[in-house]
Order: C-alpha cells, then sequence, then structure tokens
C-alpha cells in the first residue's frame, strides 16, 4: 500500500468507525458495513488474523527481495552490492534519499501490521464466540502491533504512533512519538502474546505465531534498550523449554533452514509461510543472488569464516552453507564458484536451494526467528548481567553445532563481548540481523560504527555519519501529514 493510500485507508476507516453514530432516520448504506455488521462471530475474528500474516511476504514475487530483505541487509559490512539498480546502490552505499520508493514500500509494510492490528484489537472484543479463543486473537494481534512497531523502531528513528484505530481527522495526522513510548507498548504486547498465546500450532494452523516467539522478540525488544536483565530472564524462559523443546538442526542439515526441504524444523521458532510450488522453480532470493548476482557477500564476511578452524581442523562448516569465494572454491549443490559467478564476487549461498528451473520463481519459508539466534541473544544478556562464564554454555551450544572449539573460561567481560559479536555474524549472516547489531552496539558504546565499517572495506563508508542509523520517513509523508516534524526525518 502506498503512502497515499495509507491516508484514504484511514478515511475509510473513519466512516467505518463512526457509520454506527448516524442519525436514526439514516438509512446505512449495504456496501459500506459498519462495525457493528463486520464484527459478528468466530469468522470474522479469523478474518481479521489472517489478513495480519499476508503483509509478511509483501503480496508480491519480487517484492520479498526488494522492499524487505534488502533495505534490511543493504546497509551491513556483511554485503556487498553487485547490480545495476540505482536505488540498491543507493541504500547500500548510504547516499539514499526520502524519496526512495523502496524505502516507502518498507515503511508502509511496517504500518500494515499495525493497522490491521489496531483493527482486530478493537473488533474482536464485539464478536461473539469462545473467550479464551477470544483473549488468544487479541494476544495474536497485540503480537503484530508489537513487531510492526519494533520493525519501525530498528529502521526509523522518529515515528508517527497509533495506539488505536484513528477515529478523527485530527488522530489520522498523528505527530511522531518519543521512542520510549513506543518501546514501552511493543513491551506490553510481546508481555501479553507471551501470556495468552498457545505453545505450539499443529496442522493447518503451523506458521502462526506462538509463546516462544512472543518471548524470543521480546528478548530482541530489550536487547536493543539495553535491559539486558529483562533480556535474560525471558530469553532463558525460552532457553529452559518453557514454551516447547527447540534445538538445533545437526550441521549437515544447516542448510535446512532456507533450502525449503525441512520447513518449520526444530530450529524455527518463526518463519514466515510461503505458499508457493516448491519443485520445477528457482528461489527468488537465489535468483538475486546466483543468477543476477546483485547481492554479494563481503570480503570481510569471509574472513570470518576462515579467522578460526574448526575441530577437525578444516574450515568452519557453516561456510560451505552460507557463501561461496573464488578463494576457497569447492562443490555447491548447483556447482562451483567457477561455474556459478558471472561477477567476480563472492556469492551468497544461503536461502539459495539445489535446483534451478529458469524463469519459474518461488519462495522458500524465510525464517524470521531460530533457536540459534536465541541462544546468541541469551549469552550476550548474560554476559552483560552474570559475566562470560555464565555466558559460555549458550554460546558454546552455537559453536558445538558448527563443529567449532568451545571458547575457554576466564574471559573478560569486553573480550566476551568480541567472540560475541564474531559467532552472530558467522552464524546469522545474511539473515537481517548484522546491520541491527551494529546500530544497537554502537548505541551501547560497544563498537564505533563508522571506523567498523572503515576498517571492513564497506563501500560508502567514508561518508557515513550518524544519521545513517537510520532511514529517513518517506518525504511522501510529509506532504500527506502536516504534523509531521521535518527536524525529526532523519
Amino acid at each position: 500500500m502506498k503512502a497515499k493510500n495509507i491516508i484514504i485507508a484511514s478515511l475509510l476507516l473513519l466512516s467505518f468507525l463512526t457509520a454506527c453514530k448516524k442519525e436514526f432516520l439514516i438509512e446505512d448504506n449495504p456496501n459500506e458495513p459498519t462495525t457493528a455488521q463486520f464484527w459478528r462471530n468466530e469468522t470474522d475474528a479469523r478474518s481479521s488474523i489472517v489478513a495480519l500474516y499476508a503483509p509478511l511476504n509483501f503480496q508480491y514475487r519480487y517484492g520479498f527481495f526488494e522492499f524487505g530483505w534488502g533495505p534490511e541487509n543493504w546497509k551491513s559490512d556483511e554485503l556487498l552490492y553487485g547490480g545495476e539498480y540505482p536505488v540498491f546502490y543507493q541504500i547500500a552505499n548510504y547516499i539514499n534519499t526520502p524519496e526512495v520508493y523502496e524505502l516507502m514500500e518498507f515503511y508502509n509494510n511496517a504500518y500494515q501490521y499495525v493497522n490491521r492490528a489496531n483493527q482486530s484489537i478493537e473488533g474482536i472484543p464485539l464478536c461473539t464466540m469462545d473467550e479464551n479463543l477470544k483473549a488468544e486473537m487479541i494476544a495474536e494481534a497485540k503480537f503484530f502491533r508489537a513487531y510492526g512497531y519494533f520493525k519501525l523502531l530498528r529502521n526509523f528513528q522518529h515515528i508517527p504512533f497509533y495506539e488505536r484505530s484513528p477515529e478523527t481527522t485530527e488522530e489520522i495526522y498523528a505527530k511522531q512519538a518519543d521512542r520510549a513510548v513506543v518501546w514501552a507498548l511493543i513491551e506490553a504486547d510481546f508481555l501479553e502474546a507471551i501470556e495468552k498465546l498457545p505453545a505450539s500450532r499443529a496442522g493447518a494452523e503451523v506458521g502462526r505465531v506462538t509463546k516462544a516467539a512472543a518471548a524470543s522478540f521480546l528478548g530482541y525488544a530489550y536487547l536493543y534498550q539495553q535491559k539486558y536483565t529483562e533480556a535474560a530472564s525471558v530469553l532463558s524462559r525460552v532457553e529452559s523449554a518453557e514454551f516447547g523443546a527447540y534445538s538445533l538442526l545437526a550441521i549437515d542439515d544447516y542448510n535446512q533452514n532456507w533450502d525449503g526441504s525441512n520447513e518449520n524444523n526444530q530450529e524455527t521458532i518463526w518463519e514466515i509461510q510461503m505458499h508457493n510450488v516448491k519443485s520445477d522453480a528457482t528461489n527468488i532470493l537465489q535468483a538475486e543472488f546466483l543468477s543476477w548476482q546483485e547481492a554479494n557477500a563481503s570480503e570481510w564476511i569471509f574472513d570470518r569464516f576462515t579467522a578460526e578452524s574448526a575441530l577437525d581442523g578444516n574450515t568452519d562448516p557453516r561456510y560451505f552453507k552460507s557463501m561461496m569465494s573464488p578463494d576457497l572454491d569447492f562443490q555447491a549443490p548447483l556447482g562451483t564458484y567457477s561455474e556459478l559467478s558471472s561477477s567476480g564476487n563472492n556469492l551468497i549461498l544461503k536461502h539459495t536451494t539445489d535446483q534451478w528451473v529458469a524463469g519459474n520463481r518461488n519462495e522458500n519459508n524465510y525464517p524470521l526467528m531460530r533457536y540459534a539466534d536465541v541462544l546468541l541473544m541469551l549469552a550476550e544478556a548474560v554476559n552483560e548481567t552474570s559475566g562470560a562464564d555464565a555466558a559460555l554454555p549458550y554460546i558454546n551450544q552455537v559453536r558445538e553445532r558448527a563443529l567449532m572449539p568451545d571458547l575457554p573460561t576466564g574471559l573478560s567481560k569486553e573480550a566476551f563481548r568480541e567472540k560475541l559479536m564474531n559467532e552472530r555474524a558467522v552464524e546469522l549472516c545474511f539473515e537481517s540481523r548484522r546491520w541491527y547489531d551494529l546500530v544497537r552496539w554502537h548505541e551501547a558504546g560497544w563498537i564505533d560504527i563508522k571506523q567498523v565499517l572503515m576498517q571492513h572495506n564497506k563501500p560508502g563508508a567514508a561518508t557515513f555519519d550518524e544519521r545513517h542509523l537510520y532511514y529517513p520517513i518517506p518525504e511522501i509523508e510529509y506532504e500527506v501529514n502536516p504534523n509531521l516534524d521535518r527536524s525529526k526525518q532523519w
């Protein structure tokens, strides 16, 4: 939905919500159902919940790459842009402007979660249905409101805030809120989701959010705010299997997290359900990574994989399932580097499959939260609260799966941070984590992000400044909302 459409939709919503206040003698338009007419029963409530999941895949075959994966990854030092599309180059090199269409779609997508969730939160209580199921669905909607706002706060510095659906014209034109206000709502919504969502989903319900998903994202939100005690507390509940048992796939099956062969496996806490054909087709991200080779792995991330040997003396085995360099060629399912490369850059293998069919496109499920991420977030939080030795069991689980040697005891808090930052880079590369890790570590005072980018030879790093930590509010929002503060665009 484009920005102008958001305003139109909001105006329609305004008439939708106030229709029931019409004078007695004015007949309701049957083509514009009122709130009371729509929110009737469990079927209507379920319809609103289904609508919450639709924005996850952007409803457009290449949209997930262009408006989803791209904006979350282009700025990272693990990535190089190798294509010819000017906008992607601008984002990747920190020279984009507020007029970039792809960022506008990215921004609008986040508000789709918020807007749809608010309508569900307000409408489901009006439905006649089982009260326990009603409470669960409201909590599911609150999860998505928190998810949408968390996405917004990670990417935009000063955002308009809607705690409920607008009821007046003035409320449509919301002002930018203090970030602390939005963080408070995120925490409250995830907490309610933990309390009232089910611990597991089965059958056709697989893919809907659970207690563990809410707890994991709440822990992530706490880390972002440097609330390490709170993060350690909630993430430890996931690790202790309070919300169901999760475990790491064996290293031989590591690529099953992305290749479509074992979706919703025991390592997945929440993933986007892509319901397209899984055979006789090429994955969309694979087409971008290996066909057009627009997104490429940086030399820095290759160096991370080869800086430390596995227990058998060989290269970290995650390398062979994550990327491919001409400096360490090997036989991947689709071929060797010399057979696959047309750019001369390092290739990304994550999110790809073992088949290649020209012209046909599909999407594999995309993990939004893996158990490995939870373990590493927990290790980070515990190191900050209880020291490195207490954090070792969590990071070492991830390293042991990768057949890497355990970290030693006796590390200082600062030394453990360095190990943790390296481990997250290797384990979670190309999964929409690295850039946000850099931002939050910079804001915590652990690193100077510009120095890191320059040391890692990230193109555009020399012109990077603080405003590039976040994207600008799209220019069109200022054209339609008179209450936005121009000084808070970046």
